[in-house]
């Protein structure tokens, strides 16, 4: 299974943020993008696809000089040559989209159909949160009900949209509840999803997994654990406590 992340998400809107793409912002000295995968690695899926917009070329120098990131190096100056010592290297299959900037996240789903034939089901994510969530337990979740979409249900400050429910299924969405459960990202989807989307808006909002919901055909995963999104300053603070603390509730790997 391939899990695609949307890896192209909007700057962070606070003074000193800088260009960096939300998935390229760094904790504890690795991109947000990176502790995504790790994620999904440590419930065996090592094969990703990333949408890329405007940060697609800073995107492909991470891979593109990724063992130098991370591993030790010796340099020979004298015989011109570079050995990399990584006892523990990642397994990982990337490949980096440019979908472009101007797309929607729709077009841009649709445009990765061709990276997901012989596929039965995909996951996505978005490239600006985190959380404990068991993958592979919602990736069964998602083959038991029968239905083409899995959206996972996270239950933050009542500040975000809310998902309603009738036990697993999602009967609509709202973006300003009073309270309640919301999309946390992290689903699984069947491609067949892809020709639902309209070209315009984000995955999350109507008509996309709304439609999908009116239809009967969006069940809903529950994770009561770690969720945080990434969008403000105090976010990143927070994560980068949590990382140096020692016990980042998302890293299950």
């Amino acid at each position: 299974m391939k899990a695609v992340i949307l890896a192209d998400g909007a700057n962070l809107r606070f003074p000193g943020a800088g260009n960096t793409g939300r998935a390229m912002v760094t904790i504890g000295g690795r991109p947000l993008v990176w502790h995504i995968m790790k994620i999904y690695a440590a419930h065996g899926i090592s094969d990703f696809v990333l949408c890329c917009g405007a940060n697609a070329p800073e995107i492909k120098d991470f891979f593109a000089n990724y063992a130098l990131r991370i591993a030790d190096v010796t340099f020979d100056l004298s015989q011109k040559s570079t050995d990399i010592h990584d006892s523990d290297p990642e397994d990982w299959r990337v490949t980096v989209v440019d979908t472009s900037v101007a797309a929607s996240d729709n077009e841009k789903l649709k445009r990765l159909a061709v990276h997901l034939e012989g596929e039965d089901a995909f996951c996505l994510s978005y490239g600006d949160s985190l959380a404990s969530i068991d993958i592979g337990a919602s990736i069964a979740f998602h083959r038991s009900h029968g239905q083409p979409a899995t959206v996972s249900a996270v239950y933050p400050p009542a500040r975000y949209g809310a998902l309603y429910l009738e036990g697993a299924e999602v009967t609509g969405l709202s973006h300003r509840p009073e309270g309640g459960f919301i999309n946390g990202g992290f689903l699984v989807l069947s491609p067949e999803c892809l020709e639902t989307f309209s070209d315009a808006g984000f995955p999350e909002h109507a008509p996309d997994l709304q439609a999908l919901a009116e239809a009967g055909h969006l069940r809903a995963y529950r994770h009561e654990g770690f969720w945080q999104p990434v969008d403000t300053l105090q976010d990143i603070v927070r994560l980068e406590h949590l990382w140096k603390d020692g016990l980042p509730p998302w890293k299950v790997w």
